[in-house]
């Protein structure tokens, strides 16, 4: 049976927030419990003081994590841990949205040529990349 294929239209700030939720979504499956999005760090960080507007935020994301991963504060798991393969695809797919993002900047002249998301992401998966393709 052939597989179904699927296009989805999106502006630049859905296709930032698609990004944004697909590395919230890899981060979180491999533990990394302290790295949120943009929109909820602002709630939770108090810029003026330089630390978390809730002293007990971190020691809750410890104990969650020892809870789920049986992981130490300061562990996670690897890009590339076989055992949420969903972590690796989302990872993926979050690397070619920042991939694209980036080389069309180089097209527009910048120099990120050795920006991090400058270069095809590693497969970790045997799903296609998605594609990207900029609407004129």
């Amino acid at each position: 049976m052939k597989e179904k294929k699927y296009k989805i239209t999106m502006n630049e700030k859905q296709m930032q927030l698609m990004s944004e939720a697909l590395e919230f979504h890899s981060r979180f499956c491999a533990g990394q419990l302290d790295h949120f999005p943009p929109a909820l760090q602002k709630y939770m960080w108090n810029s003026k003081e330089f630390q978390y507007r809730d002293s007990r935020y971190l020691d809750l994301l410890y104990e969650l994590k020892r809870i789920i991963w049986d992981l130490e504060p300061n562990a996670s798991h690897g890009i590339g841990w076989e055992e949420i393969p969903e972590m690796n695809l989302g990872y993926e797919m979050y690397k070619m949205i920042e991939y694209y993002k980036v080389n069309r900047r180089i097209k527009d002249g910048e120099n990120l040529d050795y920006n991090v998301h400058s270069s095809q992401p590693i497969k970790y998966t045997h799903e296609p990349l998605i594609k990207i393709e900029e609407i004129k």
